[in-house]
C-alpha cells in the first residue's frame, strides 16, 4: 500500500510539472501571437502610410502637369479668343501670338492671314469709298445751280457754293443747319418731306414749286426739285434738293 500510495504522488507530481510545463507553452505561444499580431500592425501602418505618401507624391505631381498642360493649351486658346473678340468690334490691327507649331499655332497663323485679307479689303473699301465721295462733290461743286444734300432729319450735310452764295446769308456756311434755319420756305420743307416718305421724286402741279430768294435789289427765282438717296432697296437716307434757276424764264413771262 505504501508502494502503491507512493506511485501515485509521484503520477501526481509527474501529473502537475506537465501541466505547469503546458502553461508555460500556452503563455509561450500567446505571446508570440501578440509579437505576431503587433508587427503585422506595424507592417500595415508602414504600407498604409507609404500609399499614402505615394497617393499624395501623385496627386501633386497630376496637379503640376494640369496647370502646365492649361498653359500650354487653354492659356493660347484664350488669346486666340481674345484677337477674335478684338476683331470682331472692328480692330483689324489686332495680331495673334504664334508661339507653337501644333494645331493651335497653325489655327493662329491662319487667323492672323484671315485678318490681313480683312485688313486690305476694308482698306481697299475705304479708299474706294473716298474716291466716290470726292467724285460726288467734285460733280456738285461743277453745277452752277444751288445742291444741298439733307440728311433724313433735315440738316444740311453737303452744300455747293452756288447754293452758298444764295442761301448762305452774310456769308454763314449751311452745313450741320436745319433747313429752316437758313431757307424758311414751307415749299421746299414739302418736297423734302414728300420724297422722304414716298422714296421717290416727289411731282407738283404748275409753278408750285418755284420760289423766290432775294439777291440785293433783285429777286431770282427757282424751281425747287427734290430726289431721295439710299442704299439699295432700303429706306431713304436723305434728300438731295436741286435749283434750277428759272430767271430768266420768269422774267420773260412777266413781260
Amino acid at each position: 500500500e505504501q508502494e502503491a500510495g507512493l506511485r501515485h504522488k509521484e503520477a501526481v507530481n509527474a501529473y502537475n510539472q506537465l501541466m505547469l510545463k503546458l502553461e508555460e507553452l500556452y503563455t509561450i505561444n500567446q505571446d508570440y501571437m501578440v509579437k505576431s499580431t503587433d508587427n503585422a500592425r506595424s507592417i500595415t501602418s508602414r504600407a498604409i502610410n507609404s500609399a499614402s505618401l505615394v497617393s499624395l507624391i501623385g496627386l501633386i505631381v497630376a496637379l503640376y502637369l494640369g496647370y502646365k498642360v492649361s498653359d500650354v493649351i487653354i492659356a493660347p486658346t484664350k488669346l486666340l479668343t481674345e484677337s477674335a473678340r478684338k476683331v470682331a468690334q472692328g480692330d483689324l490691327s489686332t495680331v495673334a501670338k504664334v508661339g507653337s507649331e501644333d494645331e493651335i499655332g497653325i489655327l493662329a497663323k491662319e487667323f492672323n492671314h484671315m485678318t490681313g485679307r480683312l485688313k486690305e479689303y476694308e482698306e481697299a473699301n475705304v479708299d474706294k469709298l473716298v474716291t466716290e465721295q470726292r467724285k460726288s462733290e467734285a460733280i456738285i461743286e461743277s453745277i452752277a445751280d444751288p445742291i444741298i444734300v439733307l440728311d433724313k432729319n433735315m440738316y444740311c450735310q453737303k452744300v455747293n457754293k452756288a447754293a452758298q452764295t444764295v442761301f448762305g446769308h452774310g456769308g454763314e456756311s449751311c452745313l450741320g443747319k436745319h433747313l429752316m434755319e437758313f431757307m424758311d420756305d414751307k415749299v421746299v420743307l414739302e418736297a423734302a418731306q414728300k420724297c422722304l416718305e414716298t422714296n421717290r421724286v416727289p411731282s407738283f402741279e404748275g409753278t408750285k414749286t418755284i420760289i423766290s430768294v432775294r439777291n440785293g435789289d433783285d429777286s431770282k427765282y427757282f424751281r425747287v426739285e427734290a430726289a431721295p438717296f439710299s442704299a439699295t432697296g432700303a429706306k431713304a437716307q436723305g434728300v438731295i434738293l436741286y435749283f434750277a434757276d428759272v430767271t430768266y424764264f420768269k422774267e420773260v413771262d412777266q413781260l
